[in-house]
């Protein structure tokens, strides 16, 4: 087969082709066929689009409670430490960020447990560092 042959049987095939048969009768016979569909009462439209409008109203009341609800602070505030010891003062600033970021993650999510945790260690960490900085003198 040559490119001029192949170039006249895609051109063929570009021209429009009849069924063997006449399709339209079988369709028209299963379409008639179908029982008639049921539409919906309105008053359950109604009561559809009614629990829609209370859930949304009530989705959108929630946050604004959620958003009003004051943050939960931590009860025990830590000054912020500066060791006079130049090789604690690194440690010292990494504690604060630590605190500091810590402290954001519970102003978003006042009741994980774990952040209060994190925060509860990162204090004790500090007040080693600090007992270890008065035995040093």
């Amino acid at each position: 087969m040559n490119e001029f042959e192949w170039l006249r049987q895609t051109r063929a095939l570009d021209a429009p082709a009849e069924p063997g048969r006449d399709l339209w009768p079988a369709i028209a016979a299963r379409i008639s066929a179908m029982p008639p569909r049921r539409r919906p009462s309105p008053r359950l439209l109604l009561a559809a689009a009614s629990a829609a409008a209370v859930l949304v109203v009530g989705g959108i009341g929630a946050r604004l409670l959620q958003a009003q609800a004051p943050t939960a602070q931590v009860a025990h505030e830590t000054p912020r430490w500066n060791p006079r010891d130049p090789r604690l003062a690194g440690a010292a600033i990494e504690l604060d960020a630590a605190r500091y970021e810590l402290r954001q993650a519970l102003d978003e999510s006042p009741r994980a447990a774990f952040l209060h945790h994190l925060i509860d260690r990162t204090e004790r960490q500090q007040a080693r560092l600090q007992r270890l900085e008065r035995s040093a003198g």
